[in-house]
């Protein structure tokens, strides 16, 4: 009877832990890249920059910048990251995009109307190779420095070490 309520636990317990992502064991370089990065220095106002969260499970999500562009209809990817020297390799396994509508002026600029976003999986996933700079301190805001470093170029700054701290954006 032990042995079948066993079997019974277990085959209940199964299909819980097939979900649970692995956990892995990051480097301290990676542990440095754990946060949320703006490709602007400050935050506020009423549109974002292009964001990058990363979590220490290997997840990872980028929002592109919210200044609408009927030529841009990109909202997000993401997947799962790691670091390998001086490169970021990203394994994306999902893209958000608008389809439909049109940008339209407003009170506070211009804004989407009647796009739908579309969530399209990858599978397999594409992998993106961003070259890394090394990680700088920037002391833009001396009573707040900020870690910097460019993806592909570009500049990011780390402005939180916790990627939960915004993660309203994600939703």
């Amino acid at each position: 009877m032990k042995k079948r309520n066993g079997l019974i636990i277990l085959t209940l317990l199964l299909p819980l832990l097939a979900g649970c992502p692995a956990q892995r064991t990051l480097s301290s370089e990676e542990e440095a890249f754990v946060g949320f990065w703006h490709s602007a220095p400050a935050l506020g106002g009423n549109t974002w920059g292009e964001r990058y969260f990363f979590f220490p499970d290997g997840r990872f999500a980028f929002l592109y910048g919210e200044w609408p562009d009927e030529n841009q209809r990109d909202v997000s990817f993401s997947g799962t990251w790691v670091l390998e020297e001086d490169k970021l390799i990203l394994n994306i396994t999902e893209k958000v995009f608008l389809e439909g509508g049109k940008v339209i002026e407003d009170t506070v600029g211009e804004k989407w109307q009647g796009a739908v976003e579309k969530t399209m999986r990858i599978n397999p996933p594409e992998e993106r190779t961003v070259t890394l700079t090394p990680l700088t301190d920037d002391d833009i805001f001396p009573e707040h420095p900020l870690k910097k470093t460019t993806f592909d170029g570009q500049s990011f700054w780390k402005t939180h070490n916790d990627p939960e701290a915004y993660i309203e954006q994600l939703k």
